[in-house]
């Protein structure tokens, strides 16, 4: 379920980043290029490792690491540029967890959408996204690449969320927020918790449609913690630098997990199935620590390297939209 929860808290950072820049043509190329800086050069530079542990692993121990997916010249494209690939086929990126990123740059993408052109374009934007969405889920849209698949997912339906959630923040009144905002919490982990349980129950109670049954509650929850903070922030000492760092890290933790986590199931049982609770959380630290290292070693001194900013200025001659108010 954390998936669900990446994909709401997506959204809900990407609007409370760029939210007064909507229907501002001029903040469009430094917004396409925040994105890429964030997302590209430290995937690029994971997968490119992922593909020499490959290989050396192949021409030491003549074992094949990346047994999930093929090894051919599209393969490596289609990871790099994280262009969408053919799941159901066996066809997935380098770093398979890298498929949600393929959703991500969509999402970025139809945002900066509502950079360029006035708000009420965005609106129509979005309605005929979710038809889309709602003529896959009915079945009236025939299969297609895998790039219709992607973009009639209902799981872009969490992105939204999230940023329904990041408006609510903005716009709901510092009061009247506060009051709710337990409620909100509270409510989003009974949901949660209720989600859980039909899961693992194999969908037998509520049937399964995850994009809603996990991103309400994520939605109710990340708009309550929101709402909750009011602008405040508590000085928990070592534990919110802690987590500050744990945060800062997450993307390098996200990337590199999956094939840590490949790596140590045989050290400790032959199957994940047969593992203990002990095994379990010795492999989260494990990974959770590997990520932190490539965070630390790779991933920071690469962006650091890196211009924050977009390097060259908007022509004069763009029109300038007004951003809608708050």
């Amino acid at each position: 379920s954390g998936l669900h929860f990446f994909f709401v808290l997506s959204g809900f950072i990407i609007f409370q980043a760029h939210f007064h820049q909507i229907g501002d043509p001029s903040s469009f190329w430094p917004y396409v290029y925040k994105r890429i800086r964030r997302i590209y050069p430290i995937y690029w530079a994971y997968t490119l490792l992922v593909l020499a542990a490959g290989l050396l692993a192949w021409a030491v121990l003549s074992k094949n690491l990346i047994v999930w997916t093929g090894h051919g010249p599209w393969t490596i494209v289609q990871s790099l540029t994280l262009w969408p690939t053919d799941m159901a086929s066996g066809i997935m990126p380098v770093i398979p967890v890298a498929w949600t990123l393929t959703y991500e740059m969509l999402f970025y993408l139809l945002f900066g959408i509502a950079l360029l052109v006035r708000p009420w374009i965005s609106l129509m934007v979005v309605g005929v996204w979710l038809i889309a969405i709602a003529c896959s889920l009915a079945g009236k849209i025939p299969a297609g690449p895998p790039i219709q698949t992607v973009a009639t997912n209902p799981m872009n339906l969490e992105f939204l969320l999230g940023c329904l959630a990041g408006y609510l923040a903005k716009t709901s009144g510092r009061s009247w927020g506060r009051a709710a905002a337990p409620g909100l919490v509270a409510s989003g982990l009974v949901l949660l918790s209720l989600a859980w349980f039909n899961a693992h129950a194999d969908y037998s109670i509520l049937g399964k449609f995850e994009p809603l049954q996990f991103g309400i509650p994520f939605f109710l929850i990340v708009l309550g913690l929101a709402l909750l903070e009011g602008g405040r922030v508590v000085n928990l000492g070592p534990i919110r630098r802690v987590g500050v760092y744990l945060g800062d890290a997450s993307y390098s933790i996200y990337l590199t997990h999956f094939v840590v986590i490949v790596a140590l199931v045989p050290m400790f049982k032959p199957s994940p199935e047969k593992g203990t609770v002990l095994d379990f959380l010795l492999v989260t630290l494990i990974a959770t620590t590997a990520g932190c290292l490539g965070y630390s070693l790779i991933e920071k001194p690469l962006l650091k390297r890196m211009p924050r900013r977009w390097p060259f200025r908007p022509s004069h001659g763009i029109p300038q939209a007004h951003a809608p108010g708050a």
